[in-house]
């Protein structure tokens, strides 16, 4: 069903933990409604204050996120939807500032690592690490295996390993067996 927003996110859908990155949507729309809120006040529109600061964060994930999603979707088909992409980037990342402060003095709040004072994308995906880890490590695991057996197969045919001899002699490379 979500296979062509993965897609455009470039991520695996295993790996993502669907109910942190909503939660990371979520905090970051309230942020934004907060900054915009207080923008308002300092833009001389006292009324609107209310408004951000309580519709903010609906705005943000009922509407600014399923807009991003549509831009991604259609701006590989249509090239000048990608620039409605730049409303709901702007919304969400006025409130990454008050995010990073949040996680500065209280590290773990955020759930990602490493998040940043602007991160400039509309939608931050979380991926569960650990299965990103234990991936990596088979991964390798396996590469190494196969690596191993293919060694193994040309030292028992006869062929070239270009790598020295065991006992510590030297060979010559340039002569064929």
């Amino acid at each position: 069903m979500y296979e062509w927003m993965l897609r455009a996110l470039n991520v695996g859908g295993a790996l993502v933990d669907w109910r942190s990155t909503f939660t990371l949507a979520a905090m970051r729309s309230a942020a934004a409604g907060v900054t915009w809120a207080f923008l308002q006040i300092l833009g001389g529109n006292p009324e609107g204050f209310f408004t951000f600061l309580f519709l903010g964060p609906i705005i943000g994930i009922v509407v600014l996120i399923p807009l991003a999603l549509v831009v991604m979707a259609f701006s590989r088909v249509i090239p000048f939807v990608g620039l409605i992409g730049f409303i709901p980037l702007i919304y969400m990342v006025s409130g990454d500032p008050i995010l990073w402060l949040v996680e500065h003095f209280r590290p773990g709040t955020v759930p990602i690592a490493n998040f940043k004072p602007f991160n400039f994308k509309t939608i931050l995906i979380v991926v569960d690490e650990g299965l990103v880890d234990d991936m990596r490590s088979e991964a390798i695991s396996t590469a190494r295996n196969v690596g191993a057996e293919a060694m193994n197969r040309l030292r028992n045919q006869g062929g070239r390993t270009d790598s020295p001899p065991s006992d510590g002699s030297r060979v010559d490379l340039t002569k064929r067996n």
